[in-house]
């Protein structure tokens, strides 16, 4: 996957897929409780999409792989956060110090 493919074309998903499932987290979204909930339901129906399937339970195995999902979506989140605030020290950082420079030259 090259760095400028989005996720859903590097797990070898077409783009429209990615809209279809936000329709779906949309839809299930209100009607949920809890995150959990939410996340249920929304991996129930995309296993009633694959096989066709609706009475039948996620697995442990299911469960796991959409827990793993926000587990790295959460975590790039995190990462992406704390690049951006060290990016702004830094700019915070070389502002003081450029002014200060500025101002002993002065």
């Amino acid at each position: 996957m090259s760095k400028d493919s989005t996720i859903t074309s590097g797990l070898g998903l077409d783009e429209e897929y990615f809209d279809s499932l936000l329709e779906t987290v949309h839809k299930n979204w209100s009607s949920s409780e809890t995150l959990s909930d939410l996340m249920i339901v929304s991996a129930s129906d995309i296993k009633f999409e694959e096989f066709e399937v609706r009475d039948s339970k996620l697995s442990a195995y299911e469960k796991k792989l959409v827990l793993l999902g926000m587990v790295i979506g959460l975590e790039k989140i995190s990462r992406e956060v704390r690049s951006k605030q060290m990016g702004a020290y830094k700019a915070l950082f070389n502002d003081i110090f450029n002014s200060d420079n500025d101002e002993e030259t002065i």
